[in-house]
C-alpha cells in the first residue's frame, strides 16, 4: 500500500494529541496526559498538556491550519505571560503557565522561523515515530507543580462530568449507526441470512 503523503492525511487536532501522546515524552516519564483542559487559571485551553512525574509541565498547541495559527496570537494574555516568563519575570505572584510551550503542527505547516523564541516546534508525521521536533521549546521556569497547585482533581472531576455528558448525547447516533451495520452484515457472501440480537 505504501506510505501516504502529507498531502493525502486529512490531519486533525484529535489525530495530531494521538500521536503526540504516544510518541512524544517516554511513558515512563510521564504522570498525566491531558486534552482539552483549563489548567492555567481558566485563561486558555490546553490541547495537549503532560505532567511529568519530576513535576514539570509540557504544553503543546495543536494547529491544523495556518489561520489557526495565526489565530493564537490573539491570545494576548496568554503569549504575554510565556514570553514574560520566557524573560525570567512574573506578572503576577502566582502566575501559573507550562515549564515548556510548543506548537504541534502537521508535517511543513508552519516554519520555524515562525515559532516565538518562548516556543518550541513539533511535526506530526506519517512515519515512525510519528512527531519531530523542529525546535526544541526552552525551559520557562523552574518552579515545580503538583496536583494540588494545579487543582487538578477538581478539573479531573469537571471534565469527566463534561465527558459524560458528551457521551451519552452521542450514544443514540452510535447505536443507530450499529444498527446500520448489523443490517448490512446479516448476509454473508453466500446470501445465506444469519438473524441477530443487539
Amino acid at each position: 500500500m505504501g506510505i501516504k503523503k502529507k498531502s493525502d492525511i486529512n490531519w486533525t487536532e484529535g489525530l495530531i494529541i494521538d500521536k503526540l501522546t504516544g510518541h512524544l515524552l517516554g511513558n515512563s516519564t510521564v504522570r498525566y496526559f491531558l486534552n482539552n483542559l483549563y489548567v492555567f487559571s481558566n485563561s486558555w485551553e490546553s490541547d495537549y498538556l503532560s505532567l511529568t512525574k519530576s513535576g514539570y509541565l509540557y504544553e503543546g498547541e495543536v494547529k491544523i491550519s495556518r489561520g489557526d495559527f495565526k489565530a493564537d496570537f490573539k491570545k494576548e494574555k496568554k503569549h504575554l505571560l510565556l514570553e514574560t516568563k520566557y524573560n525570567g519575570k512574573s506578572l503576577t505572584d502566582n502566575d501559573l503557565c507550562p515549564h515548556y510551550f510548543f506548537y504541534a503542527v502537521p508535517e511543513g505547516l508552519i516554519d520555524v522561523s515562525e515559532v516565538p523564541e518562548y516556543a518550541g516546534l513539533v511535526y506530526a508525521t506519517t512515519y515512525y515515530p510519528y512527531v519531530k521536533w523542529v525546535k526544541k521549546p526552552p525551559l520557562l521556569h523552574k518552579e515545580k507543580y503538583d496536583d494540588t497547585t494545579l487543582n487538578l482533581q477538581e478539573k479531573f472531576y469537571y471534565n469527566m462530568i463534561n465527558w459524560k455528558r458528551k457521551a451519552l448525547k452521542d450514544f443514540p447516533n452510535k447505536l443507530n449507526h450499529m444498527k446500520k451495520l448489523l443490517n448490512e452484515s446479516k448476509t454473508d457472501d453466500s446470501g445465506k441470512v444469519h438473524p441477530y440480537t443487539l
